[in-house]
């Protein structure tokens, strides 16, 4: 009777055994800290995924080193032997850079990019590189892309049994547009400054004047660009003949501008003013002509 208890009871034993052996094989298989996919057998990618990319959220690509660390070429991935003396593609499309790679290392990998997200063609490749392989080549266009703040990666991976460079686009990636500036209306009285020989459409078309002057050629609207947080648009400047105003509506760079160019706009009138009335005192005075004989005296 107790050999018949003894004997369910091993076989029982026996299979939590097994079942947590089997358990513990698979959730152990991992490349030093990083975890690997059962079904693909490659690193498995921790951390949030993006979507749109299937890359972790933070735009690294799902691929580890030896050491741990996220990388952008799979370890197993088998760089050709070949040795280029001199890689210069000198302005080139990556498209073009592409299809290139893919005759001077004789098809020994497959090339992916993408056809609708993103052109291609409209990106160009500057390198000047010496005896190098394949994966410095794809290296070295990643740092351009970097530098370039062009929102592609290449990633060396695998396609089933083929070898494959995948070309990435990446929206994570994409330079944020600067907000636009904060822009506000002012009212300007300009009556002081209209006189006989000018109108309030005169001093519109002045001040645009001053200001194309003044940031008319390159340097002085990159500048004004800078200043003006991206935007180089002009003010927008009108009349009020009722009332004699100019409304002018413009980012507070221009609004400063503006009101300069009326200060020195009054001063140049107060100027004029100034040497009209000197001009004044110091004419000669005549005598008035009399009328009628000279009278005698006896």
């Amino acid at each position: 009777m107790k050999t018949k208890l003894q004997t369910p009871t091993i076989i029982l034993f026996l299979i939590v055994s097994m079942t947590a052996a089997i358990a513990q094989s698979s959730g152990s298989a991992s490349v030093g800290t990083v975890p690997i996919n059962p079904t693909t057998g490659l690193p498995m990618a921790t951390g949030p995924i993006d979507p749109v990319t299937g890359l972790p959220a933070n735009g690294s690509p799902p691929f580890m080193d030896k050491n741990g660390a996220p990388t952008w070429i799979q370890q197993s991935w088998p760089d050709p032997t070949k040795v280029v003396s001199l890689w210069w593609p000198d302005g080139l499309p990556v498209s073009e850079v592409a299809r290139y790679l893919h005759e001077q290392f004789t098809n020994t990998f497959d090339i992916i990019m993408p056809a609708t997200v993103f052109d291609a063609t409209t990106v160009k490749v500057k390198l000047e590189l010496e005896n190098v392989t394949a994966s410095e080549i794809f290296r070295a266009m990643n740092m351009q892309f970097e530098l370039d703040n062009t929102p592609l990666r290449w990633e060396l991976t695998w396609n089933d049994s083929r070898p494959t460079a995948l070309l990435r686009y990446l929206p994570q990636l994409v330079p944020k547009a600067p907000p636009a500036p904060e822009t506000k209306r002012m009212v300007f009285f300009v009556g002081d400054l209209i006189g006989a020989n000018q109108s309030g459409q005169q001093i519109s078309e002045m001040i645009t004047g001053v200001f194309d002057a003044a940031f008319g050629n390159s340097e002085a609207r990159w500048i004004f660009k800078i200043q003006n947080n991206g935007m180089i648009g002009d003010p927008t400047i009108q009349f009020y003949d009722p009332a004699q105003l100019l409304i002018v509506t413009g980012t507070p760079v221009q609004m400063d501008f503006i009101e300069q160019t009326l200060a020195a706009l009054r001063q140049k009138a107060e100027t004029a003013r100034q040497e009209q009335s000197k001009s004044g005192e110091s004419k000669p005075q005549t005598e008035a002509p009399t009328t009628g004989g000279a009278s005698t005296t006896n």
